[in-house]
């Protein structure tokens, strides 16, 4: 028995794969020649909604680790010919920078603002 999604193989009375959670088929997937990223973030909310929405579309996918000095970042790949429908489900992804980013914005104006109201006072 083999999973369809990450190609591990299970003896005999195995019925789903332990890390993938999807139904154990008895022929080995088809290996793909071509691999597309579709998705890369070091943020690991955005990693889980990128899991979970190629999971919940039934894309086969793997991830693939990329060091950049200091951080580390993962890929989500999928088949060549899978990569343009993947990657416009992964485009409503929100970022999780935009969203550090504005709150330290905001932050910062909340500090300027106080402090020129204890300047007034």
């Amino acid at each position: 028995m083999f999973c369809p999604k990450c190609g591990s193989e299970y003896r005999a009375g195995f019925e789903e794969c332990a890390e993938c959670r999807i139904a154990l088929r008895p022929q080995p997937p088809k290996p793909v020649a071509d691999w597309a990223t579709v998705f890369t973030s070091d943020h690991p909310t955005e990693l889980e909604d990128a899991e979970r929405i190629l999971t919940q579309a039934g894309f086969r996918y793997r991830k693939k680790i990329a060091w950049i000095p200091n951080i580390e970042t993962k890929n989500f790949q999928v088949p060549f010919e899978d990569a343009d429908a993947a990657t416009q489900l992964t485009r409503s992804i929100p970022s999780r920078h935009e969203c550090r980013f504005l709150f330290l914005f905001i932050s910062v104006a909340l500090l300027i603002v106080v402090g020129a109201i204890i300047q007034v006072c």
